[in-house]
């Protein structure tokens, strides 16, 4: 068995195992429905490096209680981004009853790719540690 291999198998398992958890688990817990509205965009610089993500704020509120999804809309190299939505466009927010704060907006359900994401880190983690065994 060759162990540095086996470690990096194991590491890449348990990092898909974890994706694939909390995954499912934010998509089991926001289960309430409400409309949000586009409040504005922003930019936050990645640090250590020239890139930055572009965010959509959403408000929303639940129980007369206001509070803010954030949306991560593009990424570093479009530097006219002006955003997916525009500010006043209403939006539909999944959010957990128990604690809104918890939130996130259906229309990322539609090409949410994460869910593919967590179990194929883990096959391929899984066939490195298969692998490992053999060299």
């Amino acid at each position: 068995m060759h162990f540095p291999t086996f470690l990096v198998g194991l590491l890449m398992a348990a990092i898909g195992i974890m994706v694939s958890y909390f995954t499912v688990k934010s998509k089991k817990s926001c289960t309430a429905k409400t409309v949000g509205t586009v409040i504005g965009h922003r930019t936050v610089r990645v640090r250590g490096s020239s890139g930055a993500n572009y965010y959509e704020d959403v408000a929303f509120s639940v129980n007369g209680i206001e509070y803010k999804c954030k949306r991560k809309a593009g990424l570093s190299g479009d530097r006219n981004f002006k955003g997916e939505f525009k500010a006043g466009e209403e939006l539909t927010v999944l959010y957990d009853p128990a604690n809104p704060k918890k939130s996130r907006l259906e229309v990322d359900d539609k090409i949410d790719k994460i869910p593919i994401l967590g179990p194929f880190i883990a096959i391929v983690g899984i066939g490195i540690i298969i692998f490992a065994f053999f060299i």
